[in-house]
């Protein structure tokens, strides 16, 4: 691990921890999501079709890096981490934009895990 995603990590436990929040819960959660595929599944919201679409863009974007099939839980975990620094950057210098970036990559990240988790 580079030392920019452990000083990030880092500052992203920081970040958990001042918001009361727990690592293994957030993974979990996101480890959880329910399979939208079902026939029962509800309409998507404008805001979530919106969401994904950022995600799928950006996931479109790497697609020539390979994948994530062959990533480690906790690569992927420590990549998360450093993107939830870089939030944090962004929310603290006030970039709506930034700040719409990192919540992509932070999902983006969290779904590979979930998927992996399958």
């Amino acid at each position: 691990m580079s030392e920019e995603i452990v000083r990030k990590s880092s500052e992203a436990f920081v970040l958990m921890k001042a918001y009361g929040m727990n690592i293994e819960k957030t993974i979990s959660s996101a480890m959880g999501i329910c399979d939208a595929t079902s026939a029962t599944a509800p309409t998507l919201r404008e805001e979530v079709r919106w969401f994904a679409r950022q995600m799928e863009k950006v996931l479109r974007d790497n697609d020539d890096k390979g994948g994530w099939v062959h990533e480690s839980t906790l690569s992927l975990v420590g990549k998360l981490l450093f993107e939830i620094g870089e939030l944090a950057d962004a929310l603290e210098n006030g970039n709506d934009e930034d700040v719409q970036k990192e919540c992509v990559d932070i999902a983006n990240y969290a779904m590979m895990i979930a998927d992996n988790a399958r």
